[in-house]
């Protein structure tokens, strides 16, 4: 299914992040989902590779996205002569940033995002074999195993059929997936709950928001634009209560 044609489920894919877009349009699949989600942040990074004259409008090569903010979106592409890297954010651009391509590395510019929240939405199969080629010669058994960040990759590797087989179609390295131990299940605390909580009213108040600002609430909505603020301010007491606690409680422990 392609809705690249529908301004409304575009201009949320552009703002929200994966999960609270698929919640919103429960009939799209997770696999439609990524297709239309690559189709899209590709062609809006071409746009931006043909205003600037270094920059190689077919070199993508990965794209991120922050979990919970769906416009910071990274996308990774390299100059006409590919000695050059950059990390393009395609609605932030301040955020931008670029590297020579002997001072790149897969942990500052794919690992570490991974680790901060950040999630590969798409990988081109020649950046996968230079990732295992990355992973396989670059760090040894115990740190494969005890870095987060590349922990990460490989799940999404597991998750999305990048497998040794397919690899090895493209270019002969290891196994790195024999390798792989999972990410430990994290335990979630009452602040992690809260926070959850409070982005969940947040996204309520934009949507009973009339325009971007969410200064008014739109006509009809105004009991629920009320209701979602007093909400907010509720949480937010508790999240703060909640943060005094742990200090106090980190504190004692010393």
């Amino acid at each position: 299914m392609r809705f690249l044609d529908d301004e409304d489920k575009v201009r949320d894919m552009e703002t929200l992040p994966k999960r609270e877009f698929l919640e919103s349009y429960s009939y799209i699949k997770e696999k439609e989902y990524d297709e239309n989600f690559k189709e899209h942040i590709s062609n809006l990074a071409r746009k931006i590779a043909e205003e600037n004259e270094e920059l190689d409008p077919n070199s993508i090569s990965y794209i991120l996205q922050n979990s919970k903010d769906g416009e910071d979106i990274f996308v990774s592409m390299a100059d006409y002569e590919g000695d050059r890297f950059y990390m393009i954010n395609i609605f932030s651009p301040e955020k931008t940033y670029s590297s020579p391509e002997w001072n790149f590395s897969f942990m500052e510019d794919l690992y570490e995002y991974l680790k901060d929240g950040y999630e590969l939405r798409w990988a081109d199969i020649g950046c996968h074999c230079a990732i295992w080629e990355d992973i396989s010669k670059g760090y040894d058994e115990e740190e494969v195993k005890e870095d987060t960040g590349i922990q990460l990759y490989m799940q999404y590797c597991k998750e999305n059929g990048i497998t040794s087989e397919l690899i090895n179609n493209t270019y002969e390295t290891s196994n790195i997936m024999e390798l792989y131990v999972g990410i430990p299940e994290k335990e979630i605390t009452t602040l992690d709950f809260l926070n959850e909580q409070r982005e969940m009213i947040l996204h309520n108040i934009s949507v009973y928001s009339d325009g971007n600002f969410i200064s008014k609430p739109k006509v009809g909505y105004e009991k629920e634009y009320k209701e979602e603020h007093q909400k907010l301010k509720i949480i937010d007491n508790l999240i703060e209560n909640e943060k005094q606690k742990t200090t106090k409680n980190k504190e004692y422990e010393r």
